[in-house]
């Protein structure tokens, strides 16, 4: 993470930090939740759930497809979601490109090669997931 974090023009390791607080609850605001949550919790990462959850996804027919830029401050943690689905059977496609930020494939709309590709993988594979 630390890696990428020198890399990544959209997050850093301090505003993932803050948005997964947030999420928790343990932020300030008026639109705080009355009840706080650890970091630690299942409901903030799916990288925290049981591998029985990635069962009922296998066995309900759920494909998780999956796009990581490897300069994303997320990429390590997307790896090992993948690598978690991957060991559990649950099927899906996942495309990681060495080198690009966290939501690359939205770079297209600046002409961008790598956003380009990254959109086309996308609709490629949604394309042929459709039942």
């Amino acid at each position: 993470m630390t890696e990428a974090d020198r890399h990544d023009p959209v997050l850093t390791i301090p505003l993932t930090a803050n948005v997964a607080k947030a999420w928790a609850g343990l932020l300030g605001s008026e639109h705080q939740l009355q009840s706080q949550w650890t970091l630690d919790r299942p409901e903030l990462s799916p990288n925290l759930v049981e591998n029985t959850k990635f069962a009922k996804l296998r066995d309900g027919g759920v494909r998780i497809h999956g796009v990581v830029g490897t300069f994303d401050v997320l990429a390590p943690d997307a790896m090992v979601f993948y690598e978690r689905c991957r060991e559990n059977e649950v099927e899906g496609e996942w495309l990681k490109w060495e080198g690009q930020m966290h939501c690359f494939p939205l770079a297209w709309k600046y002409g961008l090669f790598e956003g380009n590709e990254g959109l086309r993988w996308i609709v490629n594979v949604l394309e042929r997931s459709v039942i």
